[in-house]
């Protein structure tokens, strides 16, 4: 089975791009083309769904800022 790892916050962006395009359109574009199986999924993302991107937020902003908080 391909798989493919990510940063947490690729994920958050992978997450909403899948919401919008669906997950086959998602995955096959990255897992199956030769050239783009190996780019991150930063550089795959907003270069294949630019205007996608425009509308990504920031999920856990709340949660992060407790974490950094926390830390001090």
């Amino acid at each position: 089975m391909p798989y493919s790892v990510c940063a947490m916050h690729e994920l958050e962006e992978i997450v909403q791009i899948i919401q919008k395009v669906g997950i086959k359109e998602f995955m096959d574009k990255k897992l199956f083309d030769k050239k783009r199986k190996t780019w991150s999924f930063d550089s795959f993302i907003r270069s294949i769904y630019p205007k996608e991107c425009k509308s990504i937020k920031f999920l856990f902003a709340k949660e992060f800022n407790e974490l950094l908080n926390s830390r001090i």
